[in-house]
This record gives structure tokens, C-alpha cells and sequence, in this order.
């Protein structure tokens, strides 16, 4: 960890951004921070061999970010780990299932994706720039819906110069 996180920062620096901040001599700040440490809304702790003031509330989170994103790291995952097919088996999850691919190559990041989540991994949602799969994130089910008449309307005929989809055919419901 650095002494960048959010709710930290070195002693040494904390008083002369302080007193330009607020415009006070350093003995108030002195002061303040005395009364704060002995308040217990801030921590006084060493940190990579630096003397670091921390946010008493944040610090145990970022501890606990940090744990986190070490397990990451070193290929663990931080959060405990789960029988995927016993919660999808068990029904308490929303499950679809694809079991046929049509007419699409190995390489597809369609392809790679349905893989991904046969095996229960999140699919990659970046846009690939010339590529054959898309994620478009909706706030709920109606603004889902009106993406998606958008993109069988007007994106797809658009991109692959088709004939536009006839409004009567391509209804909501």
C-alpha cells in the first residue's frame, strides 16, 4: 500500500497543505491534530516507514481493500469461494443456458463468451473495434427494450446495409 490511499496521507505533508488550505498558523494545526488523534477521528500509524495520519472510519476498509486486491493479485479471489453449479442447480439463481451456436467462427467473442459462461465466468464486455459481440447496459426493463428495438430498427441494417426492420414487424410485444 501507498501512502496515496484516500484515507491517509504522511504527516509531513498533512500540516503545510493544512495551513494553506486553511490559511492558519502551524501551531493550530498542531493543535487540531492533537485534539483529533486524542478525539479518535483520525489515527496516527507508520506506514512504508512514514508517519501517516488516517481517517479513523476508512482505515479498516482499506485494509480490507487492499487485502482483497492482494488476493486478486496473486489469483485468489478476495470474496469466498462458491459451488456454481449447486446455486445454479438449486434455482435460487436466474439461469440461461446456451447450447447451440450458430454459424459463428472459433475465435468469435461470441463463441468465447458463451464459453465464459458455461463455466460460470463473467463474459469480457469490452467493445472490440470490428467485433461480433456487444454489451448494452439498461437501467431497467423498459429502457432495455427500447435499446434493443433501436439496435434490430436501426444499428444492425444500418451496419450491414440492410433494409430498415418494418416497425409492425419488430413491436415490443
Amino acid at each position: 500500500m501507498s501512502v496515496h490511499g484516500y484515507g491517509r496521507l504522511a504527516t509531513r505533508r498533512t500540516r503545510p497543505l493544512a495551513q494553506k488550505l486553511l490559511e492558519v498558523p502551524p501551531e493550530l494545526i498542531e493543535t487540531a491534530l492533537g485534539l483529533e488523534l486524542q478525539d479518535g477521528t483520525v489515527i496516527a500509524d507508520h506506514l512504508d516507514h512514514r508517519r501517516c495520519i488516517f481517517l479513523a472510519r476508512l482505515c479498516p476498509a482499506e485494509r480490507e481493500i487492499a487485502a482483497k486486491l492482494k488476493a486478486l493479485a496473486n489469483g485468489r479471489p478476495p470474496w469466498p469461494e462458491t459451488d456454481a453449479d449447486k446455486a445454479i442447480n438449486s434455482g435460487a439463481v436466474p439461469v440461461v443456458r446456451l447450447t447451440e451456436m450458430f454459424r459463428q467462427a472459433a475465435e468469435s467473442r461470441i463463441v468465447t463468451n458463451a464459453h465464459r459462461l458455461n463455466h460460470a465466468l463473467m463474459p469480457d464486455l469490452a467493445t472490440a473495434e470490428g467485433g461480433d459481440f456487444y454489451f448494452v447496459d439498461a437501467a431497467d426493463l423498459e429502457a432495455g427494450i427500447s435499446k434493443l428495438l433501436t439496435i434490430v430498427r436501426e444499428r444492425i441494417p444500418k451496419r450491414f446495409g440492410l433494409a430498415r426492420c418494418a416497425t409492425s414487424r419488430c413491436s415490443a410485444r
